[in-house]
């Protein structure tokens, strides 16, 4: 906010885009400090412009998740998905809003088709989320081997955090050794110690639990 504040919103300086992503930007600054009358006049000022600008609707989105109207922030993210079903940052409000209300076989659709529209390592991402909080392990690990397949040079981060995904699907799928042999290249303590505990136990059967 106070990086913010170093450049003043003009009332109009000719660039539609960048004053709209700088009231936008306000909005959703001061409705994380719960501030959302504040927040509000930002996003009018903003809608005023250019209401179908696709930071507007997704600013509004956010707003509205964030006042905890899922219902409500749903619209402006299908509003833009219909716009333009290509615009990936509403791909992903679409599908994430979609799981807030308990609606996973439409994120999951929604993803499955954007997925083979566009090249996206998020969409993939949040597709493979779907999947394991869907328990569909077995899809999930198929897409995310079909991710590396498109992402051969990741920065560091993204690659540990793939493997990460790798290993717990491995496991979830019954591929203990694959699990084990995934997590030894992982240099952290969690992964460290999962080699031990798979190791110790994985002449023992694994149960799914009913909750």
């Amino acid at each position: 906010w106070e990086f913010l504040n170093t450049y003043p919103v003009p009332s109009s300086n000719g660039d539609n885009d960048a004053l709209i992503y700088l009231l936008t930007s306000r909005a959703y600054i001061t409705g994380q400090f719960r501030d959302f009358d504040t927040a509000e006049n930002f996003l009018k000022k903003a809608r005023e412009i250019n209401p179908q600008d696709p930071l507007t609707l997704l600013t509004q989105s956010n707003l509205l998740e964030l006042e905890d109207c899922y219902e409500e922030a749903l619209v402006p993210a299908q509003k833009l998905y219909k716009q333009n079903p290509y615009h990936v940052p509403g791909i992903l409000y679409l599908a994430h809003r979609l799981m807030i209300l308990d609606r996973r076989e439409e994120a999951h659709d929604i993803l499955l088709m954007s997925k083979e529209r566009i090249e996206s390592c998020n969409i993939y991402l949040l597709l493979i989320t779907v999947e394991m909080e869907c328990d569909m392990y077995d899809k999930a690990l198929s897409h995310l081997n079909q991710l590396k397949s498109y992402i051969p040079f990741i920065e560091k981060k993204l690659k540990i955090f793939i493997q990460t995904m790798e290993v717990a699907l491995q496991y979830l799928c019954g591929n203990s050794k694959k699990a084990i042999s995934l997590a030894k290249e992982i240099d952290d303590d969690f992964h460290r110690d999962l080699v031990k505990n798979l190791s110790a136990h994985k002449k023992k059967k694994r149960i799914k639990l009913d909750v």
